[in-house]
């Protein structure tokens, strides 16, 4: 008898606890809550290459980091050199083409006087995808550091 009860006990210790990690593999981040979509990005992320613009062209990115350590501020370093500091503003809305997107909209704090309107798009085969929220924008390939 005492068996069965300490193998109840075991078994209720173990199955209650929780398990705060994200699913692994391909996600898409239109669908998933801020919250969620914030943890998945949390940290900091090495920009390889952006492609697109007017001519469609691919933009190699070396020693290119993006730092969301604190999920409402984004560090874009190149070089060593701070090219973007901004504030996050969350935003489950739509892209400029309507789609249902998580937009975030960045305030620059370094006094370059830019607004810059980014989409979360999705982590696939571990490569975190950022769009710029424009006509001919850019699309960022990130893998965290």
């Amino acid at each position: 008898m005492a068996r069965y009860l300490f193998l109840l006990v075991f078994v209720l210790l173990f199955s209650c606890s929780k398990d705060n990690s994200l699913p692994q593999g391909d996600v898409t981040f239109n669908t998933l809550p801020i919250t969620t979509v914030k943890k998945y990005i949390a940290g900091i992320w090495q920009a390889h290459y952006a492609t697109g613009g007017i001519a469609g062209t691919t933009v190699q990115l070396s020693n290119s980091f993006f730092d969301f350590s604190d999920p409402d501020l984004v560090s874009w370093t190149s070089n060593g050199r701070v090219m973007l500091d901004c504030q996050i503003n969350w935003v489950n809305g739509a892209s400029i083409f309507g789609s249902n997107s998580i937009v975030m909209l960045l305030r620059d704090v370094i006094g370059q006087k830019q607004n810059i309107s980014l989409i979360a798009t999705g982590i696939y085969n571990d490569t975190l995808i950022i769009d710029e929220n424009a006509v001919d924008g850019f699309r960022y390939h990130l893998t965290k550091r």
